[in-house]
């Protein structure tokens, strides 16, 4: 929303050119002859100062200003989709490459978990930042460039208005979208402060650098310094995102399972660990060993890891999900799938839904399908993810994912056929 007001607005002052004569059949451009302050436009025919798309005829200024206003409209929705479908893309591939997870296995307990390949707050900080603000970003190099790097119509307002954006409609959005009857809480405190206060601060240092030190004049040593602030801003969150600025961290529970936070753990191999397996009548303990104590219960999968054959056959498996330590009224949450290395409606059958159990009910089960393989293709993982428990439930606190109020399954689906095709030539006939 925010590059389509901005790319409407430089689109319109680029395209348009007052007529200062009578003369309609000739090109209009506009030149300054005198500084900014002081600036008197003086036109000039066939100038270069032309617009993307219009003015397709000398005499378009004589059309009905109706017509004008819809061809006009049309071209501004034309660039707009435009402008879209690239967004999209590349913010479609950010969010590819920010979500990356990975398996590793905790020296210290021997389990495995997922963590993300990047962590969550500088992944925001960078590429979530630069692929919403991109647009904004590249109008304001182009305007630069063609004003031969004098500030243009935009200029900094761009930078303000993108910013007084984020801070006003975008966080106003965000409360009135929240119902009345629930609670959101902000969870990393720390995380947010600095953000805030590097937001405010971004205002005055515009406003120094623009108006107080220089006027109207942006000098190298001010850009240099403005860019510097950004490692600094990265660092200061991070730093806050660990722990070691408040005591409250995103990674305070991954280092309670023993993964030391900026060391890359040890990737091994997925594989269900026999060990990790719970029997239905057993009851859940947490880290301590003490017996989880809730009338709601425990809702948990059998274990955390899972292997499953496929042939060449769909077929439709049912994942159990016990309710451990207490059966007292009705408990829900949802589950989803997230793909690791497989992908969805190729490998398995994509759904989503809810679980929800009654007074008194242990078990549930989670519909999948496993779609087809060929001889020779490779294993595949993802993960069937609960989360959003309601009623009171909890989730396993020894299992993949409790860090993060979430239980997790990580299922590998390997090829019944693997040791039908083991050479290249089985496998390129194989593909025949």
């Amino acid at each position: 929303l925010k590059s389509f007001w901005l790319t409407a607005y430089s689109w319109f002052k680029s395209c348009y050119a007052p007529a200062a004569s009578a003369e309609l059949d000739r090109a209009v451009a506009c030149v300054s002859m005198e500084p900014r302050s002081n600036r008197t436009e003086i036109c000039h025919p066939g100038g270069e100062h032309q617009g993307l798309i219009f003015p397709v005829s000398v005499r378009e200024q004589t059309w009905d200003p109706r017509l004008r206003a819809v061809l006009y409209g049309m071209a501004m929705l034309y660039l707009f989709v435009g402008v879209n479908i690239v967004a999209d893309k590349f913010m479609s591939a950010i969010e590819m490459i920010r979500s990356k997870k990975l398996r590793v296995r905790v020296k210290e307990t021997g389990k495995m978990v997922t963590v993300t390949l990047w962590n969550p707050t500088v992944a925001n900080l960078t590429l979530m930042a630069l692929g919403s603000s991109a647009p904004e970003i590249m109008l304001s190099i182009v305007e630069v460039i063609r004003n031969h790097f004098h500030e243009g119509e935009l200029g900094p307002s761009t930078i303000i208005g993108s910013a007084a954006f984020n801070l006003f409609i975008i966080v106003a959005v965000c409360i009135l979208t929240i119902p009345s009857t629930e609670v959101r809480r902000i969870k990393e405190m720390g995380v947010f402060m600095v953000t805030a206060v590097f937001s405010i601060f971004s205002y005055l240092w515009m406003l120094f650098i623009v108006q107080v030190n220089t006027r109207d004049v942006i000098e190298l040593w001010e850009a240099g310094a403005t860019l510097a602030l950004f490692p600094v801003l990265l660092f200061i969150s991070y730093l806050a995102d660990i722990g070691w600025l408040t005591s409250n961290s995103s990674q305070q529970a991954l280092a309670a399972e023993g993964i030391e936070t900026g060391r890359a753990p040890t990737i091994v191999s997925y594989q269900d660990d026999p060990q990790e397996k719970h029997d239905d009548n057993l009851t859940i303990r947490d880290r301590g060993g003490e017996i989880v104590r809730n009338p709601a219960g425990v809702l948990t999968f059998d274990s955390d890891a899972m292997d499953l054959y496929q042939g060449r056959d769909e077929r439709q498996v049912m994942i159990p999900v016990h309710r451990r330590n207490g059966t007292q009224g009705t408990v829900a949450c949802t589950y989803s799938m997230e793909p690791l290395t497989a992908m969805p409606d190729y490998d398995y059958r994509h759904v989503e839904g809810q679980l929800r159990f009654g007074p008194g009910q242990a078990r549930s089960e989670i519909p999948l399908v496993l779609l087809p393989k060929t001889p020779g293709e490779k294993a595949d993982t993802f993960q069937i993810i609960l989360s959003d428990a309601e009623g009171g439930v909890l989730f396993n606190p020894l299992f993949d994912g409790a860090s993060s109020s979430r239980c997790l399954l990580t299922v590998t689906i390997r090829n019944e056929q693997e040791d039908q095709a083991n050479t290249i030539t089985q496998r390129a006939f194989s593909l025949v």
